[in-house]
């Protein structure tokens, strides 16, 4: 009787999520189940395989990555919405970060405070992500950004700034190396 029960609550899920999507509720939930499970593997393999590989395997998920990026292969990059991450031209992001472009709380919230959320997440070319950092849905990290690492990001940031914090928040400006900095 309880594993009916689970499986009922997973229909019901599958066919909420696809209900958000827009999609055919017939055809839908079973779009849904194709999508995580093809999602789940790939993220696992994003996981597995030199950080070299990561942005393959995100990309084919859905992620937009643009060239010469490094993700370090401990990044979670939403695996319910992979399609709204966009991520720009030479961008570093560095381990344990999450990238999120969604928010689903539990059915209490969502149908009396808290509605699903799914909102782009765009991190602009030459931006700099440190360590177990927290991107929210709806942020976008402007070119050139500094995110410091532990810092959750809930607005957008600012070009060629460097943020900190909970919530992060702008710490300074950058400011062009003169050439005898360069050596």
């Amino acid at each position: 009787m309880a594993i009916l029960k689970k499986f009922n609550s997973f229909c019901s899920d599958a066919a909420s999520a696809s209900k958000d999507r827009g999609w055919h509720p017939t055809v839908g939930p079973f779009l849904i189940i194709w999508k995580y499970l093809m999602g789940h593997i790939l993220m696992q393999c994003a996981h597995i395989f030199p950080a070299k590989m990561s942005p393959f395997f995100h990309r084919l998920r859905g992620v937009k990555i643009g060239e010469n990026c490094f993700i370090h292969n401990s990044v979670i990059i939403d695996e319910a919405f992979p399609e709204q991450i966009e991520i720009g031209n030479d961008v570093r992001i560095a381990a344990g970060t999450v990238i999120i472009g969604h928010m689903r709380p539990g059915k209490e919230l969502r149908e009396n405070y808290l509605p699903t959320r799914v909102a782009k997440v765009k991190i602009e070319d030459h931006s700099f992500i440190g360590i177990n950092c927290v991107i929210m849905p709806g942020v976008k990290i402007k070119e050139g950004s500094v995110i410091v690492s532990g810092s959750i990001v809930m607005s957008n940031t600012k070009k060629y700034t460097v943020f900190s914090g909970n919530p992060a928040k702008k710490l300074k400006e950058l400011t062009p190396l003169k050439t005898e900095d360069v050596g």
